[in-house]
């Protein structure tokens, strides 16, 4: 969807890389002068890290929550997880899992067309229903 073309996208991306990139050179610039052992810049530093910590798993449960629709869905996250634990390097990971997740995708469609077919073949056999019935008479005068 084309909305406001190649300036809304140049501006999207400084509207989204601006504020990150502003901080960033803020504490780069200061960075070299402060003191190793400064105890609140490291209470400061380790209360931006539990921070980052817990926007990462409120982001992993929504990711969650709107991802897994299935038993399948759920056991590929958690053989995805035991692989990280077991520190598999994640581009491995990503790699693998783009052929699963074809799989199971065509896996998934050849259900649904073979479900669409077992419904229609099904309700071929029972007969017509009573609506077509009743608008074959309702139609002859």
């Amino acid at each position: 969807m084309k909305v406001a073309g190649y300036l809304g996208a140049v501006c999207a991306v400084i509207g989204a890389v601006f504020p990150s990139f502003t901080v960033i050179v803020i504490i780069a610039a200061f960075f070299p002068h402060l003191q190793p052992g400064n105890k609140i810049l490291l209470g400061a530093f380790a209360g931006v890290r539990a921070c980052i910590a817990g926007l990462i798993m409120v982001t992993a449960y929504r990711m969650l929550k709107r991802s897994v629709k299935n038993v399948l869905e759920a056991a590929f996250i958690i053989l995805c997880l035991v692989l990280l634990i077991s520190r598999v390097n994640p581009a491995f990971i990503i790699i693998g899992a783009m052929p699963l997740g074809c799989l199971y995708v065509a896996w998934t469609d050849r259900r649904l067309k073979n479900a669409e077919k077992n419904l229609v073949s099904a309700s071929n056999a029972n007969g017509p229903n009573e609506e077509s019935t009743a608008e074959g008479k309702g139609g002859e005068k």
